[in-house]
């Protein structure tokens, strides 16, 4: 079983993980959830930005776990699905409802 950070990574992490992942996948369990079949029209031409912001935040605000980022800054990949996160008792960082 991975070791997971007591705490999760901040919107940069979870917008780099749904551009790489295009989903929600737990480590754990395996439940997941596709993110992309509800791309806008607006987002459709811009792979990243709009999508993958609304796409971090709303699996943060649903209770996904994922892993902060490297020193560097590179995605060190690791998701859990809110039951597997809380089975592990591990902390989410705060939605920061401002970043819309």
């Amino acid at each position: 079983m991975a070791v997971y950070p007591k705490l999760s990574g901040g919107l940069d992490a979870y917008e780099f993980y749904i551009e790489m992942a295009l989903q929600w996948l737990c480590d754990d369990c395996g439940e997941h959830v596709e993110c992309t079949n509800d791309i806008r029209d607006e987002e459709e031409r811009a792979p990243y930005g709009k999508w993958s912001k609304r796409k971090a935040m709303e699996g943060m605000k649903a209770g996904w776990y994922v892993r902060p980022l490297a020193e560097n800054g590179s995605l060190i990949t690791g998701c859990l699905c809110p039951k597997c996160a809380k089975n592990r008792d591990l902390t989410l960082h705060e939605v920061d409802h401002d970043s819309n």
